[in-house]
Parts: structure tokens; sequence; C-alpha cells
């Protein structure tokens, strides 16, 4: 229980920032802990989407199923803990009770974030040795475990690398999609702000939104505005990946 309630806490913004930074450290550590993080952070999406009382409604049905099919008495889900605990840390445990969660805020669109992403393709193994400064060994294994999706590992060594090169900024790019696929928003969405006056912009802006949409900020300010401007723009390099993702978007 401790550990979902900080889960709860880091997905709510009430976790102190001194605890937030060791709990994404250990999220960077332990894949199972990051795993955990991301199914929660999908529950809170789906009850800000449908609305807390239809989420409420959708809770009770499953607990009177778990109730039918075990043959449950006199109890439910949520009087196995304390009258405080909150709407998300029940959900989850019926996500442990029943080990399943068909829950589609986007309905037979699917979760756009997925359908969305395509990590960037690599540039940097094909850098060859440069002048002498750039740490080609230590590119080409960051890049190894970016290009098998080994984003926790990989992530480290984004990070010295695109420090250590300012100049390269494409580093950044892909320290950005690493903190994204590993959970770490905050240091992602800054990477990817860090491309703003560079040749590498269209691509920090678009993983800045799909960034937005994996935290299930689905209504964050101006995130349908920009996809909007962007599936205009005959010069955007993302302008049909904009016009998918528009289409599978929620009627309000």
């Amino acid at each position: 229980m401790e550990t979902l309630s900080q889960i709860e806490q880091y997905l709510t913004g009430e976790m102190p920032e001194a605890e937030k930074a060791a709990f994404e450290a250990a999220m960077q550590q332990d894949e199972h802990l990051r795993q955990e993080v991301e199914a929660y952070r999908d529950i809170i999406a789906g009850i800000e989407l449908a609305g807390e009382d239809a989420f409420e409604a959708k809770l009770q049905s499953w607990e009177s199923q778990i109730q039918a099919e075990n043959k449950v008495q006199n109890t439910t889900v949520r009087k196995l803990f304390s009258p405080a605990v909150s709407l998300v840390m029940a959900a989850a445990v019926v996500l442990l009770l029943t080990f399943i969660f068909v829950f589609k805020p986007f309905g037979d669109a699917g979760d756009p974030f997925q359908q969305a992403f395509q990590p960037y393709p690599d540039e940097i193994t094909l850098m060859g040795g440069g002048d002498g400064t750039f740490d080609q060994q230590k590119a080409n294994q960051a890049m190894g475990l970016y290009n098998q999706q080994k984003y926790t590992e990989a992530l480290p060594l984004l990070e010295e690398l695109a420090g250590a090169n300012p100049d390269i900024p494409v580093l950044a790019l892909y320290e950005g999609i690493a903190a994204l696929q590993t959970g770490v928003f905050e240091k992602a969405q800054q990477s990817f702000h860090a491309l703003d006056n560079t040749s590498y912009a269209f691509q920090g802006e678009w993983y800045n939104i799909l960034t937005e949409l994996k935290k299930g900020d689905y209504d964050a300010p101006a995130l349908q505005s920009a996809l909007s401007r962007i599936a205009k723009s005959d010069t955007h390099p993302y302008q049909k990946e904009a016009e998918k993702l528009l289409k599978k978007w929620p009627a309000d």
C-alpha cells in the first residue's frame, strides 16, 4: 500500500519535490515500478475523461461482477481499505483482482499516444568519429539501447552526451524521448523545449505534444489548437500525424 500511495501522490502532484526527485530516480532503475506508474496514470486519465461519477458507476459494476463470480458477500473492494482510500486506489485494486482493465476513453480509436508514437530514427551512430571530442563509443552504446527501446538504461547516457554536446541538438531529442518513455515527463519537456530555436524545432514540438498525451493531459492548454495548426501546415513534417490524431479526438 505504501508504494501505491506514493504513486498516487506522484501522479496527482502532491509529492514533495525532494521525494519526487528520488521517486523518478527509482523509476529509472526499476522497470516494474515504472510500469505500475504508467498503469495508474492510465486509470487517472480514464477517470478525468469519463468524469468521476461515470467512473464510480463503472467501479461499482466491477465490484458487483467480482462478488458474483467469486460469491463474495457483505463486502466491497473498497471495504478492504480505510474509508479515506481514493477512487484511483480502489480502481487499482480492482485491476489486481480481475487482471482486466478495459476502458477506452477514445472508443475504438484506442490510446492516441500508442498510435502516434514512433521513436525518432537514429542519426548518431552514422556520425563517425567527428573531430575527436565527441565520445562516439558512449554514443553508440546509448543509441544501441535506444534502438532496442531500453529507454531506462539509455537515459543516463543520453543525459551525459546531451550535456557535453549542446552543439548537437539531436542528442537532446533522444534524451527527451528516453525520458518520455521512462515516465520522467518534466525532464522530457525540458529537453524538447531546448530544441525550440534549432533545426529540430519541429521534432521537439511534436514530441512535446506526445508527452502531453502520454501524461493523459487531453485538455492541456492549447493542445488541440497546436495539433490543428500542425495539421494545416504544409511545411510541418508531422502534418499527417496531426491530422490522424485530430480524427481520433473524443467528441465534446
